[in-house]
């Protein structure tokens, strides 16, 4: 039997290519191929969790980092030999001898050493044959796309103090990446890079399957996931992070953020892209990692350059990266407002139904339609239920005002204007009469 192994790595359309694989497992089942994953199948994050190793971590250059990513205090509790062995059931029972297995996670490009001869022990265990693919985007590009998915989780920091931190640049060194995965054979490791004009038939989708070795005729395609935040959005929630979180913690509030902004992102172009760097500082960066970039084209592509030197796309001169005004904070504060508004009235309502049910229990029992050992089974599941949506809704009910006091009270004393004194001085005065009529419209719904 036939494994490959998708291991990302960061910011190259992994979340792309595994809804598709979800999408079409029957199908691509059907035709020799098993997504180890999706509605069949958590073998991608039973083999990750089965490897991880809380040692490992500690000593990596980008542990703090890691945090972001992994729970390391998980990590010393899972039964990792119960984790594979769910895995190993999992693909003899859905795989015959001829099927190609596929894991894909992005997760795996960021094991130690260790943690990558463990997942060739266990991948030999049960496969004859075990094929690495690895799509690698400018490190231009990708430092720019993963801080905005950093900041996504909580990170607080500036782009350049993400950008110099030496953990990062372990990111971002693709020969040590290279060189960890290297323990399955060079012969084993199949290069892309991450750019439409590689592509083959220059499509990611396209790509992956030709490299894999399936046929994507006739399977459904599915849309380009995980559009970046705009500029504006990401400082607004990077100044979040640093007043609400503790260092490198995951930010609680990020699913009801990230709804709020994804739903602006539908149907629109990439409006104020983020471009934190000019172009003598993207191309200070291609130099950084020239000599390991072209090391990975001469062994692995035969080639001479990895990546091209084209900067053109880049500024000359970055002024105001992020494109924060006080009109955008106060929109985008209005609009996260709103959202948590709308979904403390939506558990409310929850709880009001719960209560009826419970009502509506004790009313049958009253008149005999129910007996009292089903009730009481009946009301025990409710009241249970009922408490998780108070505690629920408590939670949003902090939130939502930590939220008010974030916004009116810090982040828009701090943005853009803070040495133009006087005009400051009006223009958040004109901001608090916004905010106060915003709060008072949330009030009244």
């Amino acid at each position: 039997m036939k494994a490959i192994i998708h291991i990302g790595s960061q910011k190259t359309g992994t979340k792309t290519i595994q809804l598709f694989l979800d999408n079409n497992h029957e199908e691509l089942k059907e035709r020799g191929v098993f997504p180890a994953r999706g509605p069949a199948s958590d073998c991608h994050v039973n083999l990750k969790r089965a490897v991880l190793t809380q040692d490992d971590y500690e000593s990596f250059p980008f542990f703090p980092l890691m945090q972001l990513f992994f729970d390391k205090k998980k990590a010393a509790t899972l039964n990792q030999n119960e984790l594979w062995e769910k895995c190993r059931h999992s693909i003899v029972a859905n795989c015959s001898h001829e099927h190609i297995v596929i894991f894909s996670n992005e997760g795996f490009s960021i094991f130690s050493e260790k943690e990558v001869k463990r997942v060739k022990e266990l991948l030999h265990s049960l496969f004859d044959d075990v094929t690495v693919i690895l799509y690698l985007r400018r490190q231009p590009e990708f430092h720019i796309s993963l801080y905005s998915t950093m900041v996504q989780l909580g990170l607080g920091w500036s782009f350049f103090d993400y950008i110099n931190d030496s953990g990062v640049r372990v990111f971002s060194d693709y020969r040590k990446l290279v060189e960890r995965w290297s323990v399955f054979g060079k012969d084993k490791i199949r290069i892309r890079i991450f750019d439409k004009q590689e592509f083959h038939e220059h499509d990611l989708l396209s790509d992956f399957a030709n490299t894999a070795g399936f046929d994507i005729a006739g399977l459904q395609r599915v849309e380009y996931q995980n559009i970046s935040m705009n500029s504006a959005e990401t400082e607004c929630l990077r100044l979040l992070n640093t007043q609400m979180l503790e260092p490198m913690t995951r930010n609680p509030n990020r699913s009801i953020i990230y709804r709020v902004f994804s739903q602006e992102r539908k149907g629109r172009k990439n409006d104020n892209k983020p471009y934190y760097l000019n172009r003598s500082e993207a191309q200070q960066i291609l130099e950084r990692y020239r000599d390991g970039n072209d090391w990975i084209a001469r062994e692995y592509l035969d080639r001479d350059k990895l990546f091209n030197d084209d900067v053109s796309m880049y500024p000359t001169e970055v002024t105001l990266s992020h494109h924060l005004t006080l009109d955008r904070s106060i929109d985008i504060s209005a609009r996260l407002l709103k959202s948590y508004s709308e979904d403390i009235l939506y558990h409310q309502s929850v709880i009001q139904k719960r209560n009826e049910t419970i009502q509506q229990l004790m009313e049958k029992v009253k008149h005999h339609e129910m007996d009292a050992q089903q009730l009481r089974a009946k009301i025990l599941q409710q009241e249970i239920d009922l408490q998780h949506s108070h505690d629920y809704l408590a939670l949003l009910q902090q939130k939502h005002s930590i939220c008010w006091h974030y916004y009116r009270c810090k982040v828009l004393a701090k943005i853009t204007f803070g040495k133009m004194r006087e005009y400051y001085k009006v223009k958040c005065n004109t901001l608090h009469e916004k905010v106060r009529k915003i709060r008072n419209q949330n009030k009244g719904k």
